[in-house]
């Protein structure tokens, strides 16, 4: 619950501090007194966005500030940032520039602080009770008196899988349509790549290849000279080297100096030998086959003009050969593919439908109990006669996502029904839409007793209305105050109001006003006590310092019990 409120240069609002008690808290003041500029503080404190710059004339920023206790919030996501169950969130809107937002005393971003908002605070006025007539709002309303959170994520999440198998099946078909279209040309790259019986390095080795039988001349001259000069010829290195070695070795008497050139002679004799064999090696490349020269340049001009073709290197042609033939296999089965994948979309549909129709039928069943609760409400809160229901239906659609009992329905992420609240508010009268029924004040009572109805199911320990009392009086003016006291026994509630009757069931009473000082407007706020609030509830009847007026006020604290 929110147990202070810290607002500074806010609007007409200098510097105001504000505690809060746990139950009924009533705000009332005089028309134009700034009640609910309170409210937009803890609206924007909370992440909420201004029409225009709330920062204070003259002033360079806009601080605010709220102490809330979070030791009961099961799951709250901020509860890593708590200390000792409390947090205090600070928010600074400057008048220029980006803010700051601390939670305590650690920086969060904006979307943070609004995914928290919706567990601390849940906020009431004017645009909530309008957003009342709209489905979606009304849906979500039957999903939490039901608790059918569970039911709707399973639902959400059949949908996304359901989806996402569709979507891949899409993009097969987009993907087997484009290969048929390019499977001729496919076919005919993959034949000329596997004609061309390329493999890598090829072009490299002719390249060298072409090289050598083009130097080949030249080379066997070499060749030819250094067999005959180191084997061949008369008086060649091999012979006379022998001779040496054979001289050196018949005076190893005379010392190791002989025997050791003697082997060094046998050594190169060896070395001699190596060489003779690599130069015969040699000559078997220069004594190619006549015409090996143009089948190798012929080869690689053919090499050439694929990779030119292709703008790619071999390597890269072998790779999207392998590709394009992974291809065209996918093609000769792409009709097995598709039909699994068709089989997978079913399936899920199946699945998906199952969980539809499960949320569907909880929802009817509950909207049934919802409906009678709110009636209930209603008549609490004088609509005599009235007759409240909730209307669920279902859209068909050939092209729809859910199918139950082989009719197709239209869905999307909060399923197949489309809710609406239906009303009558006077005996005789046709049941319709609130949207073209319910005027402004009976809006605000309908809100109340859905409200009454989901207290307990609300996990959010503080509930704020904005003159929930708008367009109503007298007699209802008290059973609101009563229904709202019902609310605040479960919740902390923090309501703004014209009614004494209302007012006086509060626990803790606040007043606003405005003053002026040093020639500017500031707003001030009091809590009232005993007298005071006598006082402010004779304001509030309008019956200036009469004793009548007195008597009436203290009629109503004593009635209401002093409030929650």
């Amino acid at each position: 619950m929110l147990r202070e409120l810290r607002i500074q240069n806010f609007a007409l609002i200098d510097r105001l501090t504000i505690e809060f008690e746990s139950g009924l808290n009533i705000i009332t003041g005089e028309t134009g007194a700034g009640k609910t500029i309170l409210f937009q503080a803890l609206n924007a404190l909370l992440g909420g966005k201004s029409k225009r710059s709330p920062v204070r004339e003259g002033a360079k920023a806009a601080v605010l500030q709220g102490l809330f206790d979070v030791s009961d919030l099961t799951d709250f996501p901020g509860a890593d940032y708590a200390e000792d169950g409390e947090l205090i969130l600070e928010r600074k809107i400057p008048a220029s520039g980006r803010g700051r937002i601390e939670a305590n005393g650690r920086l969060i971003p904006l979307d943070r602080l609004r995914e928290w908002s919706s567990w601390l605070v849940d906020f009431h006025g004017q645009s909530d009770k309008e957003g009342l007539v709209h489905a979606s709002r009304q849906r979500a309303y039957l999903d939490r008196f039901g608790e059918l959170d569970a039911e709707l994520e399973a639902y959400r999440e059949a949908l996304r899988v359901r989806r996402d198998a569709e979507a891949q099946l899409a993009k097969e078909d987009e993907r087997i349509a484009g290969l048929r279209e390019r499977e001729d040309f496919l076919r005919w790259q993959v034949r000329e790549i596997d004609e061309a019986e390329l493999r890598p390095g090829e072009k490299e080795e002719l390249e060298e290849e072409i090289r050598l039988l083009q130097e080949a001349e030249k080379l066997r001259e070499v060749v030819f000279a250094a067999r005959q000069t180191l084997h061949e010829d008369d008086g060649s290195a091999v012979e006379r080297i022998g001779t040496i070695a054979d001289k050196l070795e018949r005076f190893t008497d005379y010392g190791d100096e002989a025997a050791t050139a003697a082997e060094g002679c046998r050594r190169a004799l060896a070395e001699i030998d190596d060489a003779l064999r690599a130069i015969d090696r040699l000559e078997e490349r220069v004594d190619a086959p006549a015409g090996r020269l143009e089948e190798a340049i012929e080869r690689c001009e053919i090499i050439i003009r694929l990779e030119r073709k292709m703008r790619k290197e071999v390597p890269e042609i072998l790779e999207y050969r392998d590709e394009s033939h992974a291809e065209l296999e996918t093609l000769d089965r792409s009709d097995e593919i598709v039909k699994k994948m068709r089989k997978d979309v079913a399936e899920k549909t199946i699945a998906l439908s199952v969980c539809a129709e499960t949320l569907s039928k909880k929802r009817a069943a509950t909207a049934k109990k919802l409906a009678k609760r709110i009636e209930q409400g209603l008549e609490d809160l004088s609509f005599r006669g009235a007759r409240f229901e909730i209307e669920g239906t279902r859209v068909p659609d050939a092209a729809g996502e859910v199918v139950i009992d082989g009719e197709p329905y239209r869905a999307d992420r909060d399923g197949i029904d489309r809710i609406r609240f239906q009303l009558s508010a006077n005996v005789g009268e046709p049941i319709r839409d609130l949207k073209s029924v319910a005027s402004g004040g009976e809006l605000s009572r309908i809100m109340l007793a859905l409200k009454r109805v989901l207290a307990d199911s609300s996990p959010v320990p503080t509930v704020l209305f904005d003159e929930i009392d708008a367009g109503v009086g007298g007699d209802v003016g008290q059973k609101i105050g009563l229904a709202l006291r019902d609310v605040a026994q479960a919740r902390q509630v923090l309501c703004i109001t014209h009614l004494p009757s209302i007012a006086g069931m509060a626990r803790r009473h606040f007043h606003v006003g405005k003053e002026v000082d040093g020639g500017r407007t500031l707003i001030r706020l009091s809590i009232l006590e005993d007298a005071e609030r006598v006082d402010e509830l004779v304001r509030m009847l309008g019956g200036g310092g009469k004793k009548a007026s007195v008597a009436h006020a203290e009629e109503i604290l004593r009635a209401a019990g002093q409030g929650v």
